[in-house]
């Protein structure tokens, strides 16, 4: 199911693959969302195993499935990392290259229906001086970010990208002292507002939210109803109609009443 709450419509996504990680988009071309599945599926015979990766677009309008990509990859898919999504129509995946032993971004374009150029993380994840480690990557205002766990300075360093796609626009944000609120990895969720000085935060483990204060980097809990047992997203608000959908407040309130 896919809800609108700023229409407060929702569609049944019937066809669907069930298996994988999934991205969500809009391609604006075609006025039609889109879901997109990757998976790393796994197959044995003559005591060999093969892995496959299967990239599968859904059409919400159409309520058609098809397979776009298949793949005998050389990584493999970072479940922790997946459907990060950037104007509307760039979805991201995380892979692991063991031969490499690092990690990419892959970028698949729900406009042409396939797999693009990479984007890169920032020079301080490739370079071996450093010693750090992945915690997270999404979007914080509209930008990727990256978070890492910088092992030689007992600190969270958040990077963001600023101009998409350009390796060298990527800048650090902010860097938060590991306490004991934090333990186990922050993942930055949004900013009080433009040039706000104060970065809302994620406690990965326990998804508990905290104020960050970048210019004197102080830390207090964030009281947001709702919030307290799941992980928080910020959403873009579109009024964009989803394709045959049907209201769900009017259910949902006829129930009530009941």
């Amino acid at each position: 199911m896919i809800l609108n709450p700023s229409t407060r419509t929702y569609v049944l996504t019937d066809g669907a693959p069930r298996r994988g990680n999934v991205g969500f988009g809009f391609d604006e071309a075609t006025e039609d969302y889109k879901i997109v599945n990757v998976l790393d599926e796994h197959s044995s015979g003559n005591g060999n195993v093969v892995k496959k990766r299967i990239t599968t677009v859904y059409n919400v309008r159409l309520r058609t499935a098809k397979i776009v990509d298949r793949i005998l990859p050389d990584d493999s898919m970072d479940v922790r990392f997946g459907g990060v999504l950037i104007d509307n129509c760039l979805l991201h995946w995380m892979f692991w290259s063991p031969s490499k032993k690092k990690r990419r971004i892959g970028c698949f374009d729900i406009r042409v229906e396939k797999w693009v150029d990479d984007v890169m993380l920032p020079e301080y994840y490739y370079n071996s001086e450093h010693k750090k480690y992945l915690l997270d990557f999404g979007v914080l205002d509209g930008r990727l970010f990256s978070s890492f766990e910088n092992r030689v300075s007992s600190c969270f360093d958040v990077w963001v990208m600023k101009v998409y796609g350009v390796p060298e626009s990527w800048v650090k944000l902010f860097s938060v002292t590991i306490s004991v609120d934090l333990i186990g990895g922050i993942v930055p969720v949004a900013c009080r507002g433009v040039d706000s000085s104060e970065v809302l935060l994620r406690q990965r483990h326990t998804s508990k939210l905290f104020w960050y204060n970048k210019e004197n980097g102080s830390i207090s809990v964030a009281k947001v109803p709702g919030c307290l047992d799941h992980q928080p997203y910020v959403c873009k608000g579109s009024l964009v109609n989803l394709p045959g959908a049907k209201l769900f407040g009017d259910v949902y309130e006829s129930q009530q009443q009941e």
